[in-house]
């Protein structure tokens, strides 16, 4: 749908993966179907009926791949991890439908859309050209005064310094011109000037061809101590911080009754040693 919105070719650009956004409760339901067309869960793999509803709790998707033509799909029940960033926009706001070869499939409207495209790429500090370029493609065709309107929305409905950092990239990567009120606001934001400087050095890690996957390594770093800032006030900081404290995976694995559920948080250091120790040990 990007990819038709953008340039009006749902066949120009490359994508690794199809993301689709249901909700949480038909998430057990989307997965059977899945598995019923030939796709399997693989990220996180096997996980058995009571795993995946603690999968559904404390993450945002899960990875299936066709055992015949290979296509992976994203099935998404939020848009994020962070329930404090873009609150409220979720499967029911697709109410914007885009001919696909004859079929009308939903996606997000614009606004909902840009902000979305924002929070994700800057998430990654935008180490894929390919998310600065679509992003900018959405936008170039549309008028400076619309560009500023989206991007006034994006801000109130949540985005945080999303939309400012990934209409910084457009203007330094592609020359996108906005309206001068709209560009004074950039520019005075020396907090996403920054985090643009931070991502255009991200992008000559891996060329800005792939995402970075060594957990830890320098320019991952980097990615993970701007995801700090990406939202304005203490809030925000304190939000992300508990968040990381709380793993997904370590939940999946130990399968603690709902009782005892306390006990992750103390259990989360050594357990993150452990995991990240025998990956360390793996790659020496």
């Amino acid at each position: 749908t990007l990819a038709a919105l953008a340039y009006g070719d749902a066949g120009i650009k490359k994508s690794h993966d199809i993301d689709l956004l249901t909700t949480p409760e038909a998430a057990v339901e989307v997965r059977a179907l899945l598995e019923s067309r030939g796709y399997r869960m693989t990220l996180p793999a096997d996980l058995d009926a009571a795993r995946f509803l603690v999968l559904i709790d404390h993450h945002k998707e899960a990875a299936f791949v066709h055992g015949v033509t290979g296509h992976m799909v994203d099935l998404h029940w939020r848009l994020l991890d962070q329930a404090w960033v873009l609150p409220g926009i979720d499967v029911a706001d697709a109410v914007r439908t885009v001919d696909l070869g004859g079929v009308p499939v939903r996606t997000l409207p614009d606004p909902a859309l840009f902000a979305y495209l924002c929070v994700h790429g800057s998430a990654h500090a935008w180490n894929r050209l390919k998310w600065s370029a679509d992003l900018n493609a959405f936008l170039s065709h549309r008028s400076q005064e619309i560009v500023e309107h989206l991007y006034e929305a994006a801000v109130a409905i949540g985005a945080g310094r999303a939309p400012a950092m990934g209409l910084i990239l457009c203007q330094r990567l592609y020359g996108l011109e906005v309206s001068p009120s709209l560009a004074d606001v950039l520019k005075r934001d020396r907090i996403a000037q920054a985090l643009a400087d931070n991502a255009l050095a991200c992008l000559n890690y891996g060329q800005g061809a792939v995402e970075l996957p060594l957990p830890y390594s320098l320019p991952v770093v980097r990615i993970k101590l701007a995801q700090l800032f990406l939202m304005p006030g203490a809030g925000h900081l304190k939000r992300e911080l508990a968040r990381r404290m709380n793993s997904p995976d370590d939940r999946i694995k130990l399968g603690l009754p709902p009782a005892l559920s306390f006990l992750y948080l103390p259990l989360r250091v050594p357990l993150w040693l452990i995991r990240h120790g025998r990956a360390l040990i793996g790659r020496r």
